[in-house]
């Protein structure tokens, strides 16, 4: 899937189909819960995106809300 703005390629999967309703609920709330700079969420969105592209998003695959936040504490400088 070629879309420039990789939110809008995300969403586009879940209005389609390709990421239930789980899946969607946790990325959305490890984006509101985690404090996520814009930078760091079109990381996130990027990031999904691959996993996504490499088999398919499951519950299993996208990090808990806490667990986002302790990456970002790790690699903030």
């Amino acid at each position: 899937m070629k879309t420039a703005n990789k939110s809008a390629q995300l969403l586009s999967r879940y209005l389609t189909g390709e990421i239930g309703e789980r899946v969607w609920n946790r990325i959305m709330k490890t984006i509101d819960f985690s404090g996520m700079s814009a930078y760091e969420r079109q990381a996130y969105v990027r990031f999904m995106n691959d996993v996504a592209d490499d088999g398919g998003l499951q519950l299993r695959t996208v990090p808990q809300p806490a667990e986002m936040s302790s990456i970002l504490q790790d690699i903030r400088f």
